[in-house]
């Protein structure tokens, strides 16, 4: 009986741990979708902003959010050279930027990129199409030799993550 009283309250102990931990997790993951909601501007409009400033092939942007700054991190590519753009989510503002050289990969993302049927502006048109959200973040990636788009929308307050066929539009 002892053994018994014993086993109950640890079993009721790791259950209490564990669904606090999920409550905490899970407080946190609404938190931070509302303050993704506060963007006043587009994925599109971030991404337009960025190619004003650099004439790349965009292959990603995500929105973000560090201390009290909201904004877009918007990367383009062009031959070796991929440039990244902070755009203020608020206001549209350019944050800064940086630039890297890239070699092969970046040649061969690119390459592939241009080679696919739907471009990211009409992958980021799909998903939302699809959702009703609004897009967290939007990435050109190749996995097993299969061209796609991973995206993360912002839905009713919650992410939802996506994948869609580069060259269909399909999600799977």
């Amino acid at each position: 009986m002892k053994n018994l009283r014993k086993t109950l309250l640890a079993t009721a102990l790791i259950g209490a741990v564990t669904f606090g931990a999920l409550g905490t997790a899970y407080a946190d993951s609404l938190k931070d979708t509302a303050i993704f909601e506060q963007a006043s501007i587009s994925a599109q409009q971030a991404m337009d902003q960025a190619k004003s400033k650099f004439d790349g092939k965009v292959i990603e942007v995500e929105l973000k959010h560090k201390k009290d700054n909201l904004y877009y991190e918007v990367k383009l590519l062009k031959d070796s050279e991929t440039q990244e753009f902070k755009i203020d989510a608020k206001t549209g503002d350019v944050l800064g930027s940086k630039s890297e050289q890239k070699a092969e990969h970046a040649e061969k993302r690119q390459r592939l990129q241009q080679e696919v049927k739907i471009s990211l502006t009409q992958a980021m048109d799909i998903a939302q199409q699809q959702t009703g959200g609004k897009i967290k973040e939007i990435e050109f990636k190749v996995k097993k030799d299969r061209p796609q788009y991973q995206v993360k929308m912002i839905v009713n307050g919650k992410i939802e993550k996506l994948r869609l066929d580069a060259n269909t539009g399909e999600r799977f």
